[in-house]
């Protein structure tokens, strides 16, 4: 038989019955059990296994195993082959599939995909029991027959049929059911509640390709912007609307460094681009072996051309072959010649400057016209005051008309202090030049010759107006160059007033008739020096991961970053016996004396202002037995850190004052660092008294005496510091119920609970309830333990005690501070004996309202191509962890679907896991 259209694995139009596959969990299928519960029914899974996992995700089929709520996690045992999935949201469609972890390998695999509906309460049961006679809906009726022949009916003391309404109940579920699947009908054209089976055909309608890898989830997205995405195709909206739709990671997007004006201007590889020359014939030249960065780039032959160099910087196939057509200096320009304008030249900033004015902070320069934006580049230059001249300096704002300069430069406002009419062109009292760098790479087929660059500048019309100086000479090596900067020639310049345009030329000096010379990765940019080569007019995508956890070292592989107070850190490997671990590595604080042990993490310099996070790690004691005077408890501290610009003390009372808004509030503890004679009694910490305005507060400090006001310098390092609860090992249960084989505890949290744990339960309404014994598996709010307990009951208490068995997880959440610099996180908890150890496992900080499953750049997801480390894997437990949603599938079908969405010839660079 055939079968037609796209199935959920993408295998498209087949002939022939299905194949079986290796693992399978069929039929593998879904029974709608009541309002808001499907029972989700499955076959023991074929092919070798050793874990299994159940996972749910109400807008389509998870596309990993961590791609929703895990229902079910098993080891390959015995167990019951069904799962009642209650509280759900009544009249939605809810997706499920089973994944399977094979014998000997890492990657799990799927074993099937199941849909059910959650039946929603329409009243139907009530309108139909409302539509019998009362008669049928009541028993125990009381009838009398007065003398007139009336047969009376007493209710008094009569009682609902409820017979008859179970009876009833059957055929109003399954009326309810029917009416469900109808109203969903009813908003087909609403992606995010749509039949999932529907969205493959309605992406067709649209033009665009359902893939299966990606998720029904983001392909609702796609399919809900993809009139926007056509609309704006080629565009910076339409680019970044598809980017969000496709991926569902946040990212940044920014035009790359290189400013030449396409990749054949650069990298040469369709054409020679603007380049030409009257003194040598330019062609395209394909190179020889593409090789990896730092190849030797040695010369070898290609297609008979000998001396052809095998690489360049880009790794491109194309480069420039020059061969000269005279004796002497040979000029290459890139858009000037033959035309005595620039017809393609690159465009530059340059403004007349007619007035200053500073604020302590920023410096303004009021302008004829600029089009600087932020983040240029800018020297400033012919101010009589010489501290507002600048060099290679950062553009902070820009107007039309003005544009700002991070400064505290001192010194008297120069020219006019207000933005000039348009009208107007004030005599100018400076100017501001774009800083620019021309590099390139070169060499030579057999003679060596000396090489400079230049750049012209033009004005808006394209009028010469001027030649930068030569760079550095450079002799263009004839054995090739290798991935660097050999044969790398360069020339930096500053643009001068009323220049728009630049064309970069070439100069070969002392070259003879016909001699050959290749030219490879050039690039014009926005610097006062050359930097890394990146192809021209690239687009820079840099995504912004699912979750990042802010730590370093967060599976303590070392005992850096990491520090204590009352107490020396160790690893556990160093300890006979060791402690067990629950991935790798454990860090153990050892006490020093009676008190509190309080084990930080290093200054976290990435958190954000106003942004909640969470941060936990996994704890046990270690070496002697706790009791319950041993709780843990996370805390999360945050720090601001202003700088002080004047000191004045009288009678003990400090009045400080910062150069900018400091942020603190009264009775706010402060620490003072730095600071100056005759203030070295201002040490140590204090706490704010008042805040008179925002740039100013008081505090007093011990002593006596009183010291004179002074300007000074030094630093606030002001902090406020939010605590968890005390973690003693217990928690709530909200619902148990038991099948038999094994009972399932609802917490009203989520807990440091894993499987193996060993848990007691108290306060169980049914006795069978309270028991103690090993866990079994662990979802997100729910735990089994194996018991022959049949039924539900609710409200009971979970102890795994604090011991050197269990592991307990201490947390706290909390929100930064608008004016918060860096964070550190730290957990503590009082000792009065030297050999109480704490042993500390998958520490985790992430910006969170919860506390989260744990990963880092190596573990903690089932799918690790979604795991980075900061950097790459050379950091890996020196830097963040960044977790990316299906990024595995993503990126490879992204790298070959996004040029469709791109104008033609468009360049562009996935940057993952970037700081």
């Amino acid at each position: 038989m055939g079968r037609y259209g796209i199935d959920f694995y993408g295998t498209g139009v087949r002939y022939g019955n299905a194949a079986l596959v290796q693992f399978s969990a069929a039929p593998f299928y879904t029974v709608p059990k009541a309002y808001g519960t499907i029972n989700v029914i499955w076959n023991t899974p074929t092919g070798a296994w050793t874990k299994f996992r159940l996972v749910r995700n109400k807008y389509g089929f998870p596309v990993d195993p961590d791609d929703g709520t895990v229902l079910v996690e098993r080891d390959n045992e015995s167990f019951e082959e069904y799962f009642e999935d209650s509280n759900l949201e009544q009249g939605r469609t809810y997706y499920y599939s089973i994944f399977l972890l094979p014998a000997n390998v890492t990657d799990w695999v799927r074993a099937g995909n199941a849909y059910g509906v959650s039946v929603k309460d329409f009243n139907t049961l009530d309108r139909m029991w409302s539509y019998l006679p009362i008669v049928y809906r009541n028993t125990d009726l009381v009838i009398s027959n007065p003398a007139s022949g009336t047969t009376i009916y007493d209710y008094t003391n009569s009682r609902e049929n409820e017979d008859l309404r179970s009876l009833l109940s059957i055929f109003a579920f399954e009326y309810d059911l029917e009416k469900t699947l109808a109203t969903n009908l009813m908003y087909s054209g609403n992606t995010t509640y749509v039949d999932g089976r529907y969205i493959a055909p309605m992406m067709q309608q649209f033009g665009l390709k359902f893939e299966p890898e990606i998720g029904l989830q983001q392909s609702r997205v796609l399919l809900r912007n993809a009139i926007k995405i056509y609309k704006n195709k080629g565009s910076y909206s339409g680019l970044i609307t598809y980017l969000k739709a496709y991926t569902g990671w946040d990212f940044d997007v920014v035009l790359g460094k290189n400013l030449m004006l396409d990749i054949n201007d650069s990298s040469f590889e369709q054409s020679v681009g603007a380049w030409v020359s009257s003194t040598a014939t330019l062609t395209q030249q394909q190179s020889g072996v593409i090789a990896a960065p730092g190849g030797s780039g040695t010369l070898i032959a290609y297609n008979g051309n000998a001396n052809l160099p095998a690489t360049f910087p880009n790794l491109q196939e194309y480069l420039l072959k020059v061969t000269t057509t005279t004796t002497g200096t040979i000029t290459l320009d890139c858009g000037y010649y033959p035309s005595p304008k620039a017809t393609n030249g690159i465009p530059v900033k340059s403004a007349n400057i007619i007035g200053v004015s500073r604020d302590g902070t920023y410096v303004t320069y009021y302008t004829t016209g600029n089009n600087f934006v932020n983040g240029d580049k800018v020297t400033v230059t012919g101010l009589s005051t010489s501290a507002f001249n600048l060099s290679n300096a950062t553009v902070y704002s820009s107007t039309g008309y003005e544009f700002k300069v991070a400064s505290t430069a001192a010194g008297s406002s120069q020219g006019v202090t207000a933005t000039p009419p348009p009208e107007g062109i004030p005599a100018s009292i400076g100017v501001a030049g774009g800083n620019y760098t021309f590099s390139i790479f070169g060499v030579s087929a057999a003679t060596a010759r000396t090489a400079t660059l230049t750049i012209k500048w033009h004005d808006l019309a394209g009028n010469y107006l001027s030649t930068s100086s030569a760079g550095t000479g450079v002799s263009l090596p004839v054995a090739g160059m290798a991935n660097g900067t050999a044969g790398q020639l360069t020339v930096s310049a500053v643009a001068p007033v009323n220049t728009a345009f630049a064309t970069p030329c070439i100069n070969i000096a002392s070259a003879t008739s016909g001699q050959i010379f290749y030219f490879d990765a050039a690039m014009f940019e926005n610097s006062n020096a050359v930097t890394t080569f990146e192809d021209s007019r690239l687009i820079k995508i840099t995504f912004k991961a699912s979750r990042i956890n802010e730590l370093k070292n967060p599976n303590f592989t070392t005992n850096t970053q990491w520090g204590i107070t009352n107490g020396t850190l160790v690893l556990g490997s160093s300890l006979s016996p060791a402690p067990t671990a629950l991935s790798g590595e454990t860090l153990v604080a050892k006490p020093t004396a009676s008190g509190d042990v309080v084990i930080n993490s290093e200054n976290i310099t990435t958190v954000l202002p106003n942004t909640t996070y969470t941060f936990s790690t996994y704890t046990k004691y270690f070496n002697a037995t706790p009791s319950t005077a041993n709780p843990i408890t996370a805390s999360i501290v945050w720090y601001n850190t202003p700088t002080i610009s004047k000191l004045s003390i009288s009678s003990n009372t400090v009045t400080v004052t910062t150069s900018a808004a400091h942020g603190f509030s009264v009775g706010q503890t402060i620490t003072f660092t730095n600071t100056l004679a005759p203030f070295t009694a201002v040490t140590g910490t204090a706490t704010v008294v008042t805040v008179p305005t925002a740039t100013t507060l008081t505090v007093v400090i011990s002593g006596s005496g009183t010291v004179a006001s002074a300007d000074t310098s030094g630093t606030i390092a002001g902090f406020i510091e939010q605590f968890g609860p005390a973690n003693t090992g217990t928690g709530s249960i909200t619902k148990i119920s038991g099948n038999g084989q094994y009972a399932t505890y609802t917490t009203s949290e989520r807990t440091a609970i894993r499987v193996g744990s060993t848990v007691t339960i108290s306060g169980a309404s049914y006795s069978a309830y309270n028991i103690s014994g090993a866990v079994t598996s662990v979802s997100e709010n729910t735990f089994t333990i194996n018991t022959t307990a049949q039924g539900e009951t609710s409200t009971a208490t979970w102890t795994s005690a604090l011991g050197v068995v269990n592991f307990v997880r201490p947390s706290v959440t909390a929100t930064s501070p608008s004016n918060v610099v860096y964070g550190i996180v730290k957990v503590k908890y009082p000792t009065t004996s030297t050999s109480l150890y704490l042993v500390l496992d998958e520490a985790l900080f992430e910006a969170s309202a919860y506390v989260n499953s744990y990963f880092d750049g190596d573990t903690g997801v089932t799918s690790l191509t979604n795991l980075l480390w900061e950097g790459g894997d050379i950091n890996a437990d020196a830097a963040r962890s960044h977790y990316y949603k299906n990024r595995g599938t993503i990126q490879g079908r992204l790298i070959s679907d996004l040029p469709n969405y791109l104008t033609l010839g468009s360049q562009f660079q996935l940057l993952f896991a970037k700081p």
